[in-house]
């Protein structure tokens, strides 16, 4: 089946993709629909956000916004809840009712790429003038995410290391300031929705759960952005908890999830085409008996060769067995282990 195909399947029932039940839905959301323009893509994570009570998060006074990853920014999305069907994560993590992996699969997606209008703009920040903590402090952050390196995919120290290391070749890491601020934007949206109820931690209103104890939840989305994009196989950082044959093994699904899609997802290879027509011409076979996807193109007039190399790129971290130049298939044991 095509990526249109597929994602028309899922967009077909809201349940497949809908984490809040008071989220506005029009007759129908399709490809077509929403893969169009990019205002189109932007108005589905905008409203997915406001359902929440959670749109400042997404712009803050700074409106960074994330233009022209929109749409490859829901078809992550999409591609995220197609692999989690197949590894069987959205059944497993449903606990009464309570669908916690799509919850932390949209905060987690849905703003992985808010960092890369600040990546884009060196001009405006200028990469050698920025420390983590200066460009979170110019950016309007308050809580600043630092975790226990047990618990954080990397460490702090590596964290510190690997934004140096992008600065010495003058950019900055999207993913890094990206995961920093969803934790302080999503921490102080629950601050202010606090200090509304007279200090009460924990208590429903519209339908929707405020409690401190989401804090865990944000950390981990956070952390998952953070990691998204270091590399670990191009840097020279020695304290990166790599095995013996130079692979590192993402401690959670979440993260190695985002990086799996986020790498697979053709329209951002593809970015000067059009959206639809990428999906229509990318083809993705699903093997459920061996958990494995099928990646190849089916359009001779598209180049595929660069997009089925950068999905061959991630068998530092996964098994990954190219068929042809046009065709690459993934097994994703990896990832299942990491859930189950």
């Amino acid at each position: 089946m095509t990526l249109k195909e597929i994602y028309n399947t899922i967009l077909s029932n809201p349940n497949n993709w809908k984490y809040y039940s008071q989220m506005d839905v029009p007759r129908e959301y399709n490809v077509e629909s929403l893969f169009g323009l990019e205002e189109n893509a932007r108005c589905f994570i905008e409203s997915y956000f406001q359902s929440g009570d959670k749109l400042p998060v997404l712009y803050d006074e700074h409106a960074l916004g994330m233009n022209g990853r929109w749409t490859h920014t829901l078809s992550v999305f999409l591609l995220g809840i197609v692999i989690s069907k197949l590894l069987n994560i959205d059944i497993l993590e449903n606990i009464n009712g309570n669908r916690k992996y799509l919850y932390h699969w949209y905060l987690t997606c849905l703003y992985h790429d808010y960092g890369y209008t600040i990546e884009n703009k060196s001009n405006e920040y200028i990469p050698f003038k920025c420390t983590i903590r200066s460009l979170f402090d110019r950016l309007g952050g308050k809580h600043y995410l630092r975790m226990k390196n047990g618990d954080a995919e990397f460490s702090n120290l590596v964290r510190h290391k690997y934004h140096n290391f992008c600065i010495e070749r003058n950019f900055i890491n999207h993913g890094i300031i990206g995961g920093l601020l969803l934790y302080s934007h999503l921490l102080e949206n629950l601050y202010n929705k606090i200090s509304q109820h007279d200090g009460i931690k924990d208590f429903y209103e519209n339908g929707l759960h405020y409690s401190i104890n989401q804090k865990k939840d944000f950390a981990i989305c956070a952390d998952a952005i953070i990691a998204h994009n270091i590399w670990f196989n191009v840097s020279p950082i020695s304290d990166l908890n790599l095995t013996a044959d130079n692979k590192h093994t993402y401690k959670h699904w979440l993260t190695a999830l985002l990086v799996l899609c986020d790498t697979l997802e053709p329209i951002k290879a593809f970015k000067c085409c059009n959206p639809i027509s990428i999906l229509e011409n990318i083809e993705l076979e699903i093997d459920t008996n061996n958990n494995s996807l099928t990646i190849f193109g089916n359009n001779s007039c598209y180049i595929y060769e660069d997009y089925i190399e950068k999905c061959r790129s991630i068998q530092d971290w996964t098994y990954l067995l190219p068929i042809n130049k046009n065709t690459t298939s993934i097994t994703l044991n990896h990832l299942r282990k990491l859930y189950i």
